[in-house]
């Protein structure tokens, strides 16, 4: 008898459109029925691509999307029971389509919906008073870490991928969309997810922060990159969008004196 695994193994093959599994029995047509089901997953899956990646679907049209979608569900099977993170992997998946190569800006926009969603779905944090970094990094910056919102999140693109998005929202023109690269902050510090655009180097500042660097660190490479104004400006962007939800200081060992064992 097949193991449990090597059952579900089959089983999200037939699904895929493999055969089905030796012992599915059901009353009936099995055949018939596990069609009915499979196209059920399907619909289901496309829906959730669907509703997750809005834009990119308008800036390739629903029918080439359903397609995308069904190769898409068939290359990558849910690997998660929640529905609603379902297309984590459509960005890359994306981005080496042989087809889409003259919409190289498309796996961007898809990373920003992406980020969208993961920024809704976080938690809840509510930001400490600023004062609190103005004092802690007048002290020691360089064990102190700053705890950013858990909805935080950076894209750097070579594309004008916040001016695409726009562009499709109600409202938005397309011809008013800049052939220039851009940075965005995606964030939602109370109900709603924001999008701000913002210089690529204040960007990636804020990223390293909120991966955890010191402030010392990430300070220190600033200053040795010319970029000080970039830092100035990533803590006032962190500020002025109420991102800053705690700070904490990194442990740092004393020194062993000369000839002491480690």
């Amino acid at each position: 008898m097949p193991s449990h695994p090597d059952m579900q193994d089959a089983f999200r093959r037939a699904v895929a459109g493999g055969a089905l599994p030796p012992d599915l029995t059901a009353p009936g047509d099995v055949e018939r029925r596990f069609a009915v089901y499979r196209n059920n997953v399907f619909h289901s899956l496309t829906q959730a691509l669907r509703t997750r990646f809005p834009v990119v679907e308008q800036l390739v049209g629903a029918e080439y999307f359903g397609a995308l979608a069904r190769n898409f569900v068939t290359d990558h099977p849910p690997d998660d029971p929640v529905l609603a993170r379902y297309g984590a992997r459509l960005p890359d998946y994306l981005a080496v389509q042989a087809e889409l190569g003259k919409l190289g800006y498309l796996a961007d926009v898809a990373r920003l919906e992406l980020a969208r969603g993961a920024a809704y779905h976080a938690a809840d944090a509510e930001p400490v008073d600023p004062a609190y970094l103005a004092d802690a990094a007048a002290q020691s910056p360089e064990t102190l870490r700053l705890i950013l919102h858990p909805s935080l999140r950076c894209l750097v693109s070579r594309w004008p991928v916040l001016s695409l998005w726009r562009a499709h929202q109600p409202g938005g023109d397309i011809k008013s969309v800049p052939a220039t690269a851009e940075a965005v902050l995606i964030c939602r510090p109370q109900d709603r997810v924001d999008l701000h655009a913002v210089s690529p180097h204040a960007a990636a500042l804020i990223a390293d922060l909120a991966a955890g660097e010191t402030l010392g660190a990430v300070a220190e490479r600033a200053a040795a990159q010319g970029r000080d104004s970039d830092l100035t400006a990533a803590l006032g962007i962190i500020i002025q969008h109420r991102l800053l939800v705690g700070l904490s200081r990194v442990t740092v060992s004393a020194p062993h004196p000369q000839g002491e064992p480690s």
